[in-house]
């Protein structure tokens, strides 16, 4: 006979099934059985394709975070068992060390437990600020702030701030400007917010201007000036030139000047930032492959490496030529290894290009747009596409150590591009495309 605590447990009668009603049915659990072992080990917790976890979702759980998303015009919807688990979610996901979050003083207490412990540990720093005061608020963002927190009403003390001047302070440091939606047949349909920095601005007026008995840095410090941006410029205080703007954008005359000297030009927050390309590292990163590193595509390709420049024009107050050349890498950028030219020279034949037709006024400007354009070809040699594991901390300008590919292709790479995605498939995940002039081996 069967015991009959085993019977309570492992009753052999199940209710027919077919069952329905308005009311979906409470379900209220934390062990989850599973038909065999095979499908407890092949289980996925992130997604809504079974069961795995009370704490992971239920039938009643699920029905009503789809309700909730239907309700609020969401697309998805997460329960978590209390305000300071959801908020938790939120700042794990979205910082890392180094980072800041900005919290208002009348927040829930528990928020600011957590910055004070749990995120203090892990080397993230916080600001608490005045709701009711929006420029306390705007003293406060810095370029470390990746979190703002924003409440309504004030807990406790119930104050209701001005939540859209907040809104709209915040997303000056980066306005949604556009959304672009996908839909694929047997897939869920993926939305992309596309954003622009301060630097939007200056893309959106043509102007003529002449800036006279200036240095490259000089031009910098006027027009971030006249788009209100404050400018942080290392370097580039010669040549002292005249320069014309030509019906162009603020921002396409900055990058085709600076461009002439190999500059990188980047927003952060409301600095302009502006420095020659080899003293640029914001930030440094280590990738292996099937660790952090989940895919990568390296080409070296010799088809636009060059071992040599020139570069000439003509300088009409003098009614003279100028002219400069370039024949080595004067700012390869992280890595180490034969260079793209070396290879060139050793695999094939020495290649020369030549820059005319430009308006240079000394050799010694002519020489710098020569360097310049070598530099910039030399760096292209090696490219490396990548998909990371989602890192805020991966962005332009980063330094990454790559591994696990080969010896060849282990190197130091600098970061040209950067992309964060998240979904609910692949979650977060960041995107990349790293330059190296360097090929390993000899």
């Amino acid at each position: 006979m069967t015991d009959p605590l085993t019977q309570l447990i492992h009753h052999p009668y199940h209710p027919p099934a077919g069952f329905a009603a308005p009311q979906p049915g409470v379900f209220k659990a934390s062990t989850v059985i599973f038909p065999n072992v095979a499908a407890m080990r092949s289980r996925d917790w992130k997604h809504k394709h079974g069961y795995t976890y009370g704490l992971h979702g239920t039938p009643t759980t699920f029905v009503l975070e789809e309700r909730i998303a239907a309700l609020e015009g969401g697309l998805q919807c997460v329960l978590v068992p209390s305000g300071l688990a959801a908020i938790a979610n939120v700042a794990l996901a979205l910082l890392r060390t180094g980072d800041e979050v900005l919290i208002p003083d009348n927040a829930y207490g528990p928020n600011k437990a957590l910055a004070e412990g749990e995120l203090a540990a892990f080397g993230i720093t916080h600001q608490y600020y005045a709701p009711m005061d929006v420029a306390d608020l705007a003293a406060r963002i810095t370029p470390k702030t990746k979190l703002v927190w924003l409440e309504a009403a004030g807990s406790v003390t119930m104050e209701f701030p001005d939540l859209i001047a907040q809104a709209r302070l915040c997303r000056q440091r980066g306005v949604v400007s556009a959304l672009e939606a996908e839909f694929v047949q047997g897939s869920p349909p993926e939305l992309v917010v596309l954003a622009e920095d301060p630097l939007g601005r200056a893309r959106m007026a043509r102007r003529s201007k002449v800036f006279t008995d200036q240095s490259p840095a000089d031009v910098v410090r006027a027009v971030a000036g006249e788009l209100g941006l404050r400018p942080t410029v290392q370097g580039l205080d010669a040549p002292v030139a005249t320069w014309a703007q030509l019906n162009e954008s603020d921002l396409a005359f900055l990058r085709r000047l600076l461009g002439h000297f190999d500059a990188d030009l980047q927003i952060v927050g409301e600095a302009l930032q502006v420095a020659p390309r080899g003293e640029v590292r914001r930030g440094e990163l280590t990738l292996e492959l099937h660790g952090q590193l989940a895919r990568a595509r390296v080409t070296a390709d010799l088809a636009h490496q060059v071992s040599r420049v020139t570069a000439g024009g003509w300088n009409p107050v003098s009614g003279s030529t100028v002219s400069g050349e370039a024949t080595r890498c004067a700012h390869a950028g992280p890595g180490s290894g034969t260079s793209g030219a070396d290879w060139l020279t050793r695999a094939l034949e020495a290649r020369s290009e030549h820059l005319g037709h430009l308006a240079l006024a000394t050799d010694e400007e002519a020489s710098a747009v020569a360097a310049a354009a070598f530099d910039q070809r030399a760096r292209r040699f090696v490219r490396l596409d990548g998909i990371a594991e989602g890192n805020a901390q991966l962005r332009v300008g980063t330094h990454v150590a790559v591994s696990g590919l080969s010896p060849r292709f282990d190197n130091t790479y600098y970061v040209v591009e950067a992309r964060h995605r998240y979904d609910m498939q692949a979650g977060y995940r960041t995107e990349f495309v790293g330059e190296c002039a360097w090929l390993g081996g000899r």
